[in-house]
C-alpha cells in the first residue's frame, strides 16, 4: 500500500487491513525512524495495537534523532527489539 504522508494511516486502508487480518501485534520497520516510523507507531498505539519496532529494521538520516525516536516509542508503549 502506498502512503503519501508521515503516518501509514493517513488516507490509506491500513487500519481496515489490520482489522480484517486481526493480528495480535504489529511489527514495524521503515525509514526515517524519527518521522514516518514514529508517527505510524504512535497511530498504531492510539488505535490499541500491540507494537513491536524492529530496531535493526529502522533507520534515520540522523543517528541522534534515531536513538531519541526509539526511546520515545518505548515510552509510549512500543516494544523495541
Amino acid at each position: 500500500m502506498r502512503k503519501t504522508k508521515l503516518s501509514g494511516f493517513y488516507r490509506t486502508e491500513l487500519e481496515e487491513v489490520l482489522r480484517q487480518l486481526g493480528p495480535e501485534g504489529v511489527y514495524v520497520t521503515g525509514v526515517c525512524t524519527a518521522i514516518c516510523v514514529a508517527q505510524t507507531v504512535s497511530d498504531l498505539i492510539d488505535r490499541g495495537w500491540r507494537v513491536h519496532v524492529l530496531s535493526q529494521g529502522v533507520a534515520d538520516f540522523d543517528q541522534e534523532q534515531h536513538e531519541c525516536a526509539l526511546k520515545h516509542m518505548r515510552i509510549i508503549g512500543a516494544s523495541v527489539e
